[in-house]
């Protein structure tokens, strides 16, 4: 698809928003470490179970997240090394459980 066919796309648009909550219930958890393992752990268990197991696939995803943040909430460079961190946290949970449900 293109990036006009997606941008279309009620199925794409409503994953975004899926994959947007998710990620805020990560970022509303990050306190709560068993829960937040639980919540990553949870979202892989429903990709695996479709197929989806591309790990640098999740990878790009939170990768794209830390771009977008950075150029729209213009977050300064600390910001921005304690989001790499946290994203770097939550993609090796996502790459250990898809590693454990292969």
């Amino acid at each position: 698809m293109t990036d006009d066919e997606l941008s279309k796309s009620s199925t794409f648009n409503a994953h975004v928003i899926v994959v947007g909550t998710t990620i805020n219930n990560w970022i509303d958890n990050l306190d709560d470490t068993e829960t937040l393992v639980a919540l990553i752990q949870k979202s892989c268990d429903g990709h695996v179970i479709r197929g989806i197991k591309d790990t640098p696939l999740f990878k790009a995803v939170l990768d794209e997240l830390l771009n977008y943040m950075t150029e729209k909430v213009q977050l300064n460079p600390s910001q921005v090394q304690s989001w790499t961190k946290i994203a770097g946290v939550i993609y090796n949970v996502i790459e250990q459980r898809i590693q454990e449900l292969n």
